[in-house]
């Protein structure tokens, strides 16, 4: 789900998706162990042959002295920071539904409040179609059987998420697992 929402990123906004090609062709280069910085050649006094002098690719410095490349840069790392401490938490042993749900809120809630309405909008759009494609009461059940949660999350002037309604759902998904009709709601 995260990635093909950091991938959305680069379908909506093909100047970010630029700097990234372009800071990949950057690494690819400088990865290269013909073409480490770090290794300095100095020519001898003796010598000073010109053929010896090390140039950068004409590509590789016009990316390099961009003023716009490293701002596009800058920009794209604020907004994959979040992505990365979302995989950081979801990727443990210990990752919990209430995770991935919490995960689609945090991620609203920052697109929401980014400056960039028109892709914010695309992004929005996009984790909403995920969230639709979704088992979402599975992942809103883990957040009412949460000892911390239970329906404190929720937008209380929403009137079709009650203990009612979830309820129902815990019945069905109880029977879908089980293969049992419950005989208490919650122990």
């Amino acid at each position: 789900m995260l990635q093909h929402a950091v991938r959305e990123i680069f379908k909506e906004s093909s100047i970010l998706k630029n700097a990234s090609t372009n800071a990949i062709k950057l690494v690819n280069y400088f990865n290269h162990s013909n073409n480490n910085l770090v290794t300095r050649y100095e020519p001898s006094e003796e010598t000073s042959s010109k053929s010896t002098e090390l140039y950068l690719p004409t590509d590789i410095c016009q990316i390099i002295i961009g003023d716009l490349f490293w701002s596009r840069i800058s920009q794209l790392a604020i907004l994959i920071k979040p992505y990365c401490g979302a995989f950081g938490k979801l990727q443990i042993d210990k990752a919990q539904l209430y995770d991935v749900a919490l995960s689609f809120g945090y991620f609203i809630k920052f697109w929401e409040q980014n400056t960039d309405q028109f892709l914010s909008e695309s992004i929005i759009s996009h984790f909403e179609k995920c969230w639709n494609n979704w088992e979402q009461f599975i992942l809103l059940l883990s957040f009412v059987l949460h000892p911390k949660y239970h329906l404190n999350k929720f937008n209380p002037n929403l009137e079709t998420i009650n203990f009612v309604t979830i309820g129902i759902w815990l019945d069905y998904y109880y029977k879908a697992w089980t293969s049992e009709k419950p005989t208490k709601l919650l122990a």
